[in-house]
């Protein structure tokens, strides 16, 4: 199975985790490079690259990617059943994270997943594979992807191609309830409860052990 970047030229699994393990993949990949995927019940989907050696893996020497779908396919689902906006209990959370969802995903693909660590605020720090973004990795200066240079680079569309909001992983400080939101315009706010349905856009990290 190949995956494809923007730049049309294919690559194996296998490609991309040498490329990774050398540490050229920004330069192969580019700043703003796409790669495919094949997913069960979807087909084949399309991944932002986000940026590269951004997250924490457990692994000091470890070269990554991170990755989130360019497109919201997944069907809108709560935050937490129970209304509660903590991420490391977020329904939205277990789902991803569960054998499930992870085998929906293409084999060569899955064996390059690096769990990483995720700092959420003031909030308990989570190890994920599958995650949701943080207003700080779309907004903050300092600790925000390289992608996201504008508002219009959080923009999402659905299934009809149509623009529409999705979740973030952040939560309104002070409130056990509401949530943070990436509206349809790109705009990053909150107003949102837990409980209410809404579509997401996973990411995720893969990576190869650096050549020494």
């Amino acid at each position: 199975m190949k995956a494809r970047t923007i730049r049309e030229t294919e690559y194996t699994w296998e490609q991309i985790e040498e490329i990774l393990a050398a540490g050229k993949a920004r330069e192969t990949f580019g700043e703003d490079g796409q790669i495919t995927v094949q997913v069960e019940g979807i087909g084949t989907a399309l991944l932002n690259i986000l940026d590269y050696d951004k997250d924490k893996a457990a692994d000091p020497d470890m070269r990554t990617m991170t990755l989130q779908f360019a497109d919201l396919l997944f069907d809108e689902m709560p935050f937490n059943e129970g209304n509660c906006n903590k991420w490391e209990k977020s329904s939205i959370r277990s789902y991803m994270n569960s054998i499930a969802f992870k085998e929906r995903f293409e084999e060569g693909f899955r064996r390059l997943l690096v769990p990483v660590l995720k700092e959420n605020g003031d909030r308990e720090a989570t190890l994920d594979t599958f995650f949701l973004l943080s207003v700080e990795e779309m907004k903050d200066k300092e600790k925000k992807y390289q992608r996201f240079r504008s508002e219009c680079d959080r923009v999402k569309v659905n299934p009809e191609q149509e623009t529409e909001g999705h979740w973030t992983r952040s939560a309104c400080r002070g409130n056990a309830y509401f949530t943070w939101n990436v509206y349809a315009s790109g705009n990053v706010n909150n107003g949102y409860t837990a409980v209410y349905s809404f579509r997401f856009a996973p990411a995720c990290v893969i990576g190869a052990k650096a050549i020494k």
